[in-house]
């Protein structure tokens, strides 16, 4: 059995005597060592709670959600709160794991068929769930976000669910049957028997209304650690005045991303920027990649497209220093974690409305929203990028909009009141 929950001797794999990393069993025996975990409410009221985050994966390709999942892991442990993380090892490697384990209370059981599916983690959500207050999905139509709310459910834990675009149009049309039969059944009444819903945008929480899920709402967008250091200065933003225009889109290569309808867009902003560059960044599906790679052969932009493949630390921030304007024109995004991370580094960007964060670029004119599928306003906003006053001033304002509204502490402080409010029913 010990197999079928963890591939790794540190990994925690129960209570009474099993095996446990030093970190999770801090957690999980603050109890016996007499420490009392709580969450500070900001006055002098505590209430005690263990915190649960449940996630399908975790491997650093899987985008947004796994990036969000260590940012709020690491913010709640440095506000002295008692969390842990439960997923699978699912696209880990042996040094990614050893990394995670050295970083974060990570629990990582063994996935034993397709993608997620993990025979251990049921049998330890049955014999720990107990021992947390509340439990934090994120995702939603995956194995172990479905068996973490049932067993949440079954057993009375309260559990809030973090749906990260499970629920918008484009996400539901994807193995459509499988997952409306699934609503029917049994996922519309784990929604609604959720004690909330932390949703990250209005687009999200408006996704939900229109499934009639009834749970509390909670409004709390992702939060980030704001670089203060990648100001351009005005020599440097007089330099990317000069040279020719470099557009870049960073992201996970999916077709949700509508990659197909950037480099359409792009080809027509050709004719006016003939020395304009586009830069693509992140990791994708092989034959995906080389099915984007033959479009811009077909539409003759090969020379002015470079594939960059997965890129972070170091590398990510000289992508972000070499280009003028950030691209993610996506079907559906429920909040658009790569959006706030490239107005972070002051660039100015352009986006669909159906990128959660839309209302914000707009009101704060930190670039240019154009109506999600339409390739011609896509162009006409790579169009109007190519003044260059015009993106020194929505970069200016890209980095007011994630100091005002994404900062990591402003995140944390409002999912401590959620728990707050969610543990005082």
């Amino acid at each position: 059995m010990k197999a079928a929950f963890a591939r790794h001797k540190s990994v925690f794999v129960g209570l009474g005597g099993a095996e446990m990393g030093p970190v999770a069993r801090f957690i999980m025996g603050a109890e016996r060592l007499g420490m009392t975990p709580h969450i500070s409410t900001g006055g002098s009221q505590t209430i005690e709670a263990r915190v649960l985050h449940i996630i399908p994966g975790i491997a650093p390709w899987m985008g947004g959600p796994t990036k969000a999942i260590k940012t709020i892991v690491e913010e709640q442990l440095s506000r002295g709160l008692k969390v842990a993380i439960l997923t699978t090892d699912c696209g880990l490697s042996a040094q990614e794991i050893e990394t995670l384990e050295s970083r974060l209370p990570v629990i990582i059981c063994k996935a034993n068929l397709y993608v997620d599916i993990s025979f251990g983690m049921v049998l330890w959500l049955q014999k720990n769930l107990r021992q947390f207050d509340v439990i934090h999905i994120h995702s939603f139509f995956s194995f172990p976000c479905i068996v973490g709310a049932y067993w949440a459910k079954r057993l009375g834990v309260p559990y809030i669910i973090r749906p990260c675009g499970a629920l918008d149009t484009w996400s539901l049309e994807q193995k459509s049957l499988k997952k409306r039969l699934f609503l029917k059944g049994v996922g519309t009444d784990l929604l609604n028997g959720a004690a909330a819903l932390h949703v990250t945008s209005n687009l999200e929480g408006a996704a939900a209304h229109n499934l009639q899920i009834r749970s509390q709402q909670f409004r709390i967008p992702l939060g980030f650690h704001i670089n203060q250091d990648n100001a351009p200065s005005e020599e440097m933003a007089t330099g990317q005045a000069q040279r020719p225009i470099t557009f870049l889109f960073l992201a996970r290569l999916h077709p949700k991303k509508n990659l197909e309808g950037t480099l359409e867009a792009f080809a027509k902003v050709q004719t006016l920027a003939k020395d304009s560059k586009l830069l693509i960044a992140g990791g994708g599906p092989p034959e995906y990649v080389r099915q984007l790679k033959d479009k811009t052969e077909q539409l003759n932009i090969e020379g002015q497209c470079e594939f960059l493949g997965h890129v972070s630390g170091a590398e990510k921030q000289k992508v972000y220093a070499h280009s003028d304007v950030y691209l993610l024109p996506s079907w559906g995004e429920n909040f658009g974690i790569s959006v706030v991370e490239a107005m972070d580094n002051g660039l100015p960007v352009v986006v669909s409305d159906a990128v959660g964060v839309e209302s914000a670029v707009s009101e704060y004119n930190a670039g240019v929203v154009v109506p999600v599928g339409d390739t011609e306003a896509l162009v006409k906003g790579m169009q109007t990028c190519l003044d260059p006053d015009f993106r020194q001033t929505c970069a200016a304002n890209a980095k007011s909009l994630v100091a005002a509204e994404f900062e990591v502490s402003v995140m944390g402080a409002r999912l401590e009141e959620m728990y707050q409010e969610v543990l005082s029913r």
